[in-house]
């Protein structure tokens, strides 16, 4: 089971770690360095595998791995749920299958 959860609630993560098997972060753009120390201080503090998304490109996969010592998995995408308002805020959009295929290679 897993859990979805914002980066930057560590006392969440906390609380739901001994429940779930995984911790989700979803969060529009996690290429962003607020979003990667906060993912990492998560990773350091629970022991439930890491999800990290949503990341667009293969940089953003490299760059996070730089700053998250320990990513179990990565949501690659950005936009593509039918609840998601990215596309309407950003105008920007890039579909699952796009993004696993731009980050295919990252391990």
């Amino acid at each position: 089971m897993a859990a979805a959860i914002s980066p930057f609630d560590l006392e969440r993560a906390k609380m739901l770690d001994r429940y779930v098997d995984a911790l989700v972060m979803d969060v529009a753009h996690f290429h962003n360095v607020n979003a990667m120390r906060a993912a990492a201080r998560i990773a350091k503090e629970t022991t439930a595998d890491i999800v990290i998304g949503n990341v667009g490109n293969y940089q953003a996969v490299m760059d996070a791995a730089s700053i998250v010592e320990r990513i179990d998995g990565v949501r690659a995408g950005v936009g593509g749920e039918s609840i998601c308002t990215t596309p309407q805020m950003t105008g920007g959009i890039l579909a699952n299958a796009m993004g696993y295929s731009i980050c295919q290679g990252c391990s």
